[in-house]
């Protein structure tokens, strides 16, 4: 598993993505807190849909390239492909939730340094 050090959101790299577009960022970040993808991915995992959650996890993974949310991306892609083996892996999830708070707590505090 790489360890939470690495960058959790490169900002430059999410902004390039959008032509420099600093409110379109905001608001893709904000909708980004708004999706349910990390609790579906939660709940399918807790009841052990396999499939569903791989769904979900690619999901989740795609949102967070987008965004360059590197962090997530590498953990939940880690978790993905676990499950496209067939297996659930506990401490997968544990550290994909601690990346999406880590995350989640990143973007809150780019969103508040950066309103109009």
């Amino acid at each position: 598993m790489s360890e939470q050090t690495g960058t959790v959101m490169d900002v430059e790299e999410g902004l390039k993505r959008l032509g420099g577009n600093k409110k379109l960022y905001c608001k893709l970040l904000k909708t980004f807190l708004t999706q349910p993808t990390y609790g579906e991915l939660k709940a399918h995992i807790e009841s052990a849909d396999i499939e569903k959650a791989q769904a979900s996890a690619h999901a989740l993974k795609g949102m967070a390239a987008n965004l360059s949310l590197k962090a997530l991306y590498e953990s939940v892609a880690e978790l993905e492909a676990k499950l496209k083996q067939g297996s659930i892996d506990d401490g997968l999830m544990v550290a994909v939730k601690q990346i999406n708070e880590a995350t989640t707590n990143k973007i809150n505090e780019y969103i508040v340094a950066n309103q109009p």
